[in-house]
């Protein structure tokens, strides 16, 4: 399901993007976009369900109620008071940023390049690209801070 809403979603994109940039009606750049969001759609959505599987590994023990509000609050809001849900919320928030640090070096460059990338051609060929370089930007600013954010939640999360 995680696959089929993925690739859904970026087929829709691509084919926006598509029809933008080289003026064609949507319809026309469905096709192509179709076949480059299945194969993101079988490329990601497994990794996807497996980086969320690896996250839960290890989860202490709660109830399902606990463990949703745990991992609500490894994400937002004041500390929980239920010790249960706080190591949930706790071992989650550690998971994210291992995972982070593990990324973060990859996702710089890839998401580095990508602005170049776009960058270069909303130059040579139009300006609709900035909206590219737009998005690789915030993807790259936002990688540069995760770490930071996962760790301040963590302060939270351990010091109430």
């Amino acid at each position: 399901m995680l696959s089929l809403a993925q690739g859904a979603l970026f087929t829709i994109i691509f084919a926006a993007g598509t029809a933008l940039t080289e003026q064609r009606p949507f319809g026309s750049a469905l096709p192509a976009s179709l076949i480059a969001g299945v194969i993101f759609g079988a490329l990601m959505g497994p990794k996807s369900a497996r980086l969320r599987q690896d996250m839960l590994t290890g989860l202490p023990a709660a109830s399902p109620k606990q463990r949703a509000a745990g991992m609500r609050a490894a994400r937002r809001g004041p500390a929980p008071t239920d010790p249960a849900v706080r190591q949930v919320a706790v071992h989650i928030a550690e998971q994210r940023l291992a995972l982070t640090l593990r990324g973060q070096r990859r996702q710089l460059l890839i998401f580095g390049l990508g602005t170049m990338g776009y960058a270069a051609a909303s130059t040579w060929w139009s300006r609709w690209w900035l909206i590219g370089t737009a998005v690789f930007f915030a993807f790259f600013v936002t990688s540069l801070h995760e770490p930071r954010r996962w760790l301040r939640r963590l302060a939270i999360l351990t010091c109430s």
